[in-house]
């Protein structure tokens, strides 16, 4: 906030001579007009950001401006006054009292450090987006004010990372104008990856649904070949286990549900070009639609090999048309 505006007694005393040669303000009928509220860029607040029709006296500094992002007050008559030192000819006061004078800026917020080092983050790491990195900070972000008219109001100064350790030092340059302040930042940053994982216990045999899943993010170097990482992919299958909540999950712990269980009767299906056979069988083991397994032909009592096709179907595929080696199988 403006505390007390300052004035700038050298710069003010600079033209003061020279309006006593007599210079008036603006052009011919147009009385300089005091402002109520005005906002300023630089950190001078000049007759021309005072004043309405300050033509050419414009520039001519009167004081100094609040720090960057605050406001303050300043009497009305204490800058009328200050003006026609300056050299400002028959201003007009507007019935104002005081006039509150604002600094501009550009805010630096959290948000915009956190997104500046964690793009640079993710090149210097190399991951594919910058979603993808998990930015811990050793203290608070700070707030900061940068000059309005700055290009580039933040940069990033310099930057130390460690892959081994996840850690960073930062140096960030906040551009203020007249001056630059610099801010250090420290923490640890490391890559994730979503994964999937449960959110209900699952029992052996249970079937997931959609809704059991949900997804967590893990450090991308914890991540196992092994890992579920789309839930659609399991979505349909059933546990070959119980599966806690809230774990990563593995993809050989589930299977797609059993079309055949050991010991049930089962109808082998004989496939030749040009024939269709079937006979009755026992299932010798579990499978799943596409599972080769071990049956045995009720009529033989021959063990054949089959591939589940369906709930309680096997079929024998072979490729030759000898009927007679396909009554064999069956005999």
């Amino acid at each position: 906030m403006i505390r007390s505006l300052t004035l700038i007694a050298a710069l003010c005393a600079s033209v003061m001579g020279a309006s006593i040669l007599g210079t008036t303000a603006g052009f011919a009928g147009e009385r300089p007009v005091l402002r109520g509220d005005i906002t300023v860029e630089s950190n001078i607040a000049t007759i021309g950001d005072f004043f309405v029709n300050a033509g050419h006296m414009a520039l001519t500094p009167l004081f100094r401006a609040p720090d960057l992002g605050q406001s303050g007050t300043v009497s009305a008559s204490f800058v009328m006054d200050r003006a026609a030192s300056a050299g400002l000819a028959n201003p007009d006061r507007d019935n104002l009292t005081e006039v509150i004078v604002r600094r501009a800026s550009t805010k630096i917020t959290p948000d915009m450090i956190t997104s500046m080092l964690r793009e640079a983050l993710a090149e210097r790491i190399g991951a594919v987006s910058t979603d993808s990195i998990d930015v811990n900070f050793a203290h608070a972000l700070p707030r900061e004010e940068a000059s309005a008219t700055a290009t580039v109001p933040l940069y990033l100064e310099q930057l130390d990372y460690s892959a081994r350790s996840g850690r960073f030092d930062a140096r960030l340059t906040v551009r203020q104008g007249h001056r630059d302040k610099t801010i250090a930042i420290a923490g640890t940053a490391v890559e994730t990856v979503d994964v999937a994982i449960l959110a209900r216990r699952l029992l052996r045999g249970d079937t997931v649904q959609r809704s059991d899943l949900s997804t967590q993010r893990i450090p991308r170097n914890r991540l196992r070949a092994a890992n579920v990482i789309d839930a659609a992919d399991i979505v349909g299958l059933v546990a070959r286990r119980s599966q806690r909540p809230g774990q990563p999950l593995i993809s050989r712990d589930f299977q797609p549900p059993l079309m055949v269980k050991r010991r049930e009767k089962v109808i082998i299906t004989y496939r030749v070009p040009g024939m269709l056979l079937t006979v009755q069988g026992q299932a010798l083991e579990d499978g799943s639609e596409g599972d080769t397994i071990e049956v045995l032909n009720a009529q033989s009592l021959r063990r054949i090999e089959a591939t589940v096709s369906g709930p309680g179907r096997v079929t024998v595929i072979s490729g030759t048309s000898h009927v007679a080696g396909l009554r064999e199988a069956l005999q």
